[in-house]
């Protein structure tokens, strides 16, 4: 039922999937669904507690004191775990999509208090400390930069099926996109009057 309703979320939207549209596309009566989940807060709360909130702590596993000695590494490896979860949960990008433009995106608000503020707050921290070494481009916004990595590989995910209508345009595999996005952000990383990194 609860990949049912986060499939059906994804694609239609939080705010305009009912009880009664999962129970049929899950082949279980509206009873049954009520039975597991008391209400719709009940199933929102069992969708952010055990399909979204573990993703974050995997995500966000690279990022520790010793990520200090190669911040590149880190970004890519941030990145990289954000393909395989996007692998993991196809309909994650979707999801997201749908609940941030909501208006009052009930899941966001949910998954506030799953939000890693420590390693967030270290990740803005070594970037910084990189920025001061001169290793890393000190035009980059440190607190930007967490947003644009989640946003880079979601949104493209999420939007994939209008990317195919351009002009000249091949189906965009995940490898492809991953090895842009990589590389669109560590090269943006790069101080300005750096030679090319190895």
């Amino acid at each position: 039922m609860l990949d049912t309703a986060t499939r059906l979320f994804s694609e239609q939207g939080v705010g305009f999937t009912t009880i009664a549209q999962i129970a049929a596309a899950a082949g279980v009566t509206s009873a049954m669904v009520h039975y597991y989940f008391t209400n719709r807060d009940t199933l929102l709360d069992a969708i952010v507690d055990e399909r979204l909130a573990p993703t974050v702590q995997f995500v966000w596993g690279p990022v520790t004191e010793a990520s200090s000695d190669d911040p590149f590494e880190m970004v890519d490896a941030h990145i990289g775990r954000l393909f395989v979860i996007a692998e993991q949960m196809p309909w994650l990008p979707s999801l997201w999509m749908q609940d941030n433009l909501c208006e009052g995106g009930l899941l966001h608000k949910r998954m506030e208090k799953h939000l890693p503020f420590e390693k967030s707050a270290l990740f803005i921290k070594l970037i910084k400390r990189a920025q001061r070494k001169g290793i890393v481009n000190r035009k980059i916004d440190a607190l930007l930069l967490v947003n644009s990595l989640f946003t880079l590989v979601m949104t493209p995910l999420a939007t994939s099926q209008f990317a195919g209508r351009f002009p000249g345009a091949t189906t965009v595999t995940r490898p492809m996109l991953e090895r842009h996005v990589k590389a669109l952000v560590t090269g943006g990383m790069r101080p300005l009057d750096a030679g090319p990194r190895r």
